[in-house]
């Protein structure tokens, strides 16, 4: 990778920043530029017209429990007390790493010195028949949830969700909210399959079914029906639904277009190393778009996640103002609640020397992965209080026997101070005890 920075061409004093994405990891480099680098010239380019907001609100704000303004982390004056051009609604279409201009799709061409790749990723769309009917949506953006909800003001019948990952099933929650007939089509055999095993979805499935959720496993939309409008979908398994809302969440592929034949090197995303340097000098990546090295695989892996976004955005910005800072690596995890059922996960969750404890009357369900000596990963369902102490473990790779982990695990995890110290603060009892 990359380990210098390219010298400001025009002998100009300030340096000239261009951040390509205003989501998070775009907007944490930007504001770490900015602190460090008072007088550099900064300019972020966002394909949307709106401002810096959480795409994980917009279920919320679908189901109307945030309010558009609720979504928003970096308002209008964010940008203008950091003197940050914000270039709204504009794409990036090319860059040009032998003169070290980025064309936008207005044709203008923006100079830079340090640039960031943080574009993000884009929906996956499927790619059935009747996919262009009016009520089938993607939900990946403001304008996606805007859509929605103007169609729900005239949507009378069922609502199907097409994907059981995180935007699937946080839709599914909003739209039951609703009192909608919501109907979950999954190709897997449970929900969240990056994130729990069965066990821990059967806990989420029992959710829905108390809350007359309907939930179809294993099985593929294989066509929406309508004339103009959606009228009902059709399922691998012969089933026929009817319904007049359809939302597709079947992952994301990061937008690399803008980088693609510049001699940065690729994977599905930007590899980059742990300064979120990317292989061509001065140009970095963080967000959906970087594969960052993963602490247990060591190798580039896509990390789409909102903690890893912002730091990797914060290290690229540092790195990009010329302040040596390193991104510890990154780690699959995630944390969701849905209609009142909680779960985190972290690392891996299969494999190794497995402890475990399932109460299915609380609900609580615990797994630890220990393999070599070290804790791989850990899934945790109802009580997730110590899940900070186990994902520094995983992340820290520090060693830990599964004597240690379980000693006293009746009485709950009462860390034994090595344990404390390798873990960070925890209260000791915080959490219920692990059982073989």
């Amino acid at each position: 990778m990359a380990a210098r920075l390219a010298s400001n061409k025009n002998g100009r004093g300030s340096v000239r920043y261009v951040v390509l994405g205003n989501s998070v990891a775009g907007i944490a480099a930007a504001e770490a530029i900015r602190r460090h680098d008072p007088e550099g010239k900064i300019d972020v380019v966002s394909d949307e017209k709106a401002f810096g907001y959480s795409r994980a609100m917009l279920p919320l704000y679908i189901a109307g429990k945030k309010t558009k303004r609720d979504t928003v982390f970096a308002p209008r004056d964010f940008y203008s007390s950091r003197r940050i051009r914000l270039h709204q609604g504009q794409t990036a279409e090319s860059v040009d790493v032998l003169t070290q201009q980025v064309r936008l799709g207005n044709g203008k061409r923006l100079p830079y010195d340090r640039l960031l790749v943080a574009t993000g990723s884009a929906s996956r769309t499927l790619d059935v028949p009747g996919k262009e009917l009016q009520g089938v949506f993607l939900l990946r953006r403001m304008t996606d949830a805007e859509a929605i909800k103007r169609h729900l003001r005239s949507c009378r019948g069922p609502v199907v969700i097409v994907g059981g990952g995180l935007v699937g099933v946080k839709t599914l929650e909003a739209m039951a909210g609703k009192k909608k007939e919501v109907h979950l089509v999954i190709s897997s055999d449970r929900i969240l399959s990056q994130m729990l095993d069965r066990t821990a979805s059967d806990f989420f499935l029992r959710a829905f079914e108390r809350h007359g959720l309907h939930v179809h496993l294993q099985t593929d939309v294989t066509a929406f029906h309508g004339r103009e409008r959606l009228e009902g979908v059709a399922l691998s398994d012969g089933t026929r639904l009817s319904c007049d809302l359809a939302v597709v969440g079947k992952g994301v592929t990061p937008n690399i277009g803008c980088v693609r034949d510049t001699g940065v090197a690729l994977n599905q995303g930007v590899r980059v190393d742990t300064r979120m340097a990317t292989n061509v000098p001065s140009i970095f990546a963080a967000g959906d778009v970087a594969e960052p090295v993963d602490v247990l695989q060591q190798r580039n892996l896509p990390s789409t996640i909102w903690p890893s976004a912002t730091e990797g955005g914060r290290i690229a910005g540092l790195n990009m103002a010329g302040v040596p800072a390193t991104f510890s690596g990154a780690l699959r995890m995630n944390s969701v609640e849905i209609l009142g059922v909680r779960a985190i996960s972290a690392g891996v969750w299969e494999g190794g020397e497995q402890l475990t404890l399932l109460r299915p009357d609380r609900p609580l369900y615990r797994k630890l992965i220990h393999a070599d000596g070290r804790l791989d990963g850990f899934l945790l369902l109802g009580d997730v209080r110590c899940a900070g102490v186990l994902t520094s473990l995983v992340k820290t790779r520090a060693e830990v026997s599964v004597q240690a982990l379980a000693k006293d695990r009746d009485r709950g995890f009462s860390y034994r101070p090595r344990l404390y110290a390798l873990g960070g603060s925890i209260q000791t009892g915080e959490c219920g005890g692990m059982r073989n």
